[in-house]
């Protein structure tokens, strides 16, 4: 057996989440979803000041949402 798996009750062997990033019904999220998710909290903390923007395409994204009156989810959920 891998070393992946923890021993269950009795006999029965079950996967380990440990150290995996689940989602609220505690479901093992995709690489491609923890990536969405981060990307999105990190334009969203430039946007509101918290975090500088280093990059030349996050002074572009935090120039257009100056531009805007949106609030910082608004302006996410059209961001490209």
């Amino acid at each position: 057996m891998p070393n992946t798996i923890n021993q269950g009750t009795g006999g029965t062997f079950e996967p380990s989440l440990a150290g995996h990033y689940c989602d609220k019904s505690n479901n093992p999220l995709g690489y491609g979803e923890i990536n969405r998710k981060c990307t999105r909290k990190l334009r969203y903390n430039i946007l509101i000041n918290r975090w500088p923007a280093d990059k030349p395409e996050e002074v572009h994204m935090l120039r257009e949402f100056k531009k805007t009156k949106m609030s910082p989810d608004e302006f996410l959920d059209q961001w490209k």
